[in-house]
């Protein structure tokens, strides 16, 4: 049967479809016995990104000092994943986890365990895929063999643990006979660690994700140099000073690093060597850095987002992004930075996205920027800015203005707009949006005046009606101390005010499409009808 010969109920029935596509994505699952002898749940889910059933058995918080009975309720059996985080348990004996035959996730953090059993985890070995045991008491340099055998393990998180030995060392081969070939990311976040063993990470030939976070390196670990596969180096909040050369040596699928909060001021030239064809990703929030270290940056060939947020840079010299074909992100917050018109060379006509906030900006720096050809999001809030001027000789697609000291704006800085835009004004102390009749029509997709003491009056009634602005967010307020959400629509509460005073504005703008709307009744008429017909038709095949 083709589509134009479909019956209404086939149609109907098609329609539903979504409906029952929705209702599956939860299923019925129970552990009676488990839940009258405990405070432990029981619930089903389809997880549709793996189009699977899931069984859950939540344990999390309620108090347990050991791991309830499984082996009394036939359900465990079932049980793919198992919460048992926030509770007091101590121990793990071997075999308590024999009935769990397909779980895949167990999360045993924040617990106040010391041990684990050598062979606590060997029965549930052929499915696991996620062990997370932050947030206990495991010296995790008295040995990890509890974990050996797991070979399906992808995920294992062993933050906030303890190393008791005097000089806070993660010992060498730590993971080199635990057989963890499945294992992809590794997270020892908060552990007190201040060296790595050069070989403690022999064995973890397949992660591709590592984070040593919290900890207290005063340098990139030289252990993580076997690790050939990794992608994804985490190192944030260490105390890592100078970044030295080669400090990635052989790590050539590497892409994303974050060293945001450590306290470098020096990173050497060839601190990056060997990761030009991979790195994609920088993030150096927060160090002490007083320039671009771009030396180091200019042959990073992929990199795509640079964060140098919160350091201490002044001046960025002329050539301080050459070399960066692929730079589109750049975030350079809270620096105390000086603008002139070639700071950003280099990056004509790749950068996309460039966050100023907290900049000490008195001005919007049009002539920093004008260069910017494929600049489309720019942030400039929490500056000092109280007339920006120049908007419209930008390619701007969203700005963000917030918390800065604008009181008005002039028409006439968004001359010359090249497509529409979406303005974020959070904030400010603008009273009056009636510059926005003296704007082309439509110019904006957005305008968010959320916190700002804007005044209801006709102006703002013309502004609504009419359909100029496609959005609008943020409250007037009456004479009377009424406020009111600005949005558009005559069923608005201010606009219901305003129209008794005011002279009511028809629509004859549609910004959606960018076009004006006949305003006679004959269009007017047809639109109802159309409108009309389609919504019956609609309410005869549902019936």
């Amino acid at each position: 049967m083709t589509a134009s010969k479909q019956s209404p109920k086939m149609l109907k029935a098609s329609l539903l479809i979504p409906l029952l596509c929705i209702s599956i994505l939860a299923y019925d699952f129970r552990c009676p016995q488990l839940e009258q002898t405990t405070s432990c749940k029981c619930r089903g889910t389809f997880e549709w990104w793996n189009n699977r059933n899931v069984s859950i058995l939540n344990c999390s918080a309620v108090s347990l000092q050991t791991i309830p009975n499984l082996y009394g309720d036939q359900s465990s059996y079932a049980i793919t994943k198992l919460f048992l985080n926030g509770n007091n348990l101590t121990r793990i004996k071997a075999s308590e986890f024999l009935p769990l035959q397909q779980v895949n996730e167990i999360d045993l953090s924040r617990n106040v365990i010391e041990t684990l059993e050598n062979d606590s985890l060997s029965l549930v070995s052929r499915h696991l895929t996620r062990l997370v045991l932050e947030g206990n008491r495991i010296a995790l340099d008295q040995g990890l063999w509890f974990l050996r055998g797991l070979h399906t393990l992808n995920e294992l998180v062993l933050d906030s643990n303890t190393i008791q030995n005097e000089y806070h060392t993660l010992p060498g081969i730590l993971f080199r006979d635990l057989q963890l070939t499945s294992l992809r990311k590794l997270s020892i976040k908060n552990c007190g660690i201040s060296k790595v063993t050069p070989t403690a990470f022999l064995g973890l030939d397949h992660v591709e994700e590592l984070d040593l976070s919290y900890n207290h390196l005063e340098s990139v670990p030289e252990a993580i140099n076997v690790m050939k596969k990794l992608q994804k180096l985490v190192l944030y909040d260490n105390n890592i000073a100078i970044l030295s050369d080669h400090s990635f040596r052989g790590l050539h699928m590497l892409a994303e690093i974050d060293m945001s909060l450590n306290m470098m001021s020096n990173i050497e030239s060839d601190a990056f060597s060997g990761l030009e064809e991979s790195l994609t990703e920088l993030k150096l929030y927060s160090n002490a850095l007083s320039a671009i270290p771009s030396n180091s940056l200019h042959k990073l060939r992929k990199l795509h987002f640079l964060d140098l947020s919160k350091n201490n840079i002044q001046f960025i010299q002329g050539n301080a992004f050459n070399g960066l074909p692929n730079l589109k992100m750049l975030e350079l917050d809270y620096n105390p930075l000086i603008y002139y018109h070639e700071m950003f060379s280099g990056l004509e006509d790749t950068l996309e996205t460039l966050t100023l906030r907290a900049t000490k900006l008195t001005s919007f720096p049009v002539n920093a920027l004008s260069s910017l050809r494929k600049l489309t999001d720019l942030d400039l809030s929490m500056n000092q800015i109280s007339k920006p001027m120049g908007i419209g000789k930008l390619w701007l697609k969203n700005l963000a203005l917030a918390r800065n000291n604008i009181v008005s704006l002039s028409p006439s800085a968004f001359s010359g707009l090249s497509r529409s835009i979406s303005v974020d004004l959070d904030n400010n102390n603008i009273t009056s949006i009636s510059f926005l009749l003296e704007v082309t029509p439509c110019s904006f997709s957005y305008l968010d005046l959320v916190g700002n003491p804007v005044k209801c009056d006709c102006d703002t009634e013309r502004i609504i009606n009419s359909g100029m602005i496609l959005g609008i967010g943020g409250t007037c307020t009456l004479k009377n101390g009424m406020t009111y959400e600005l949005n558009s629509g005559s069923t608005s509460g201010v606009i219901q005010h305003l129209t008794q005073k005011c002279n009511t504005t028809e629509r004859t703008l549609n910004c959606v499409n960018m076009q004006f709307l006949s305003t006679s009744s004959a269009a007017t008429s047809q639109v109802t009808f159309v409108y009309v017909l389609v919504m019956a038709l609609l309410w005869n095949l549902l019936k």
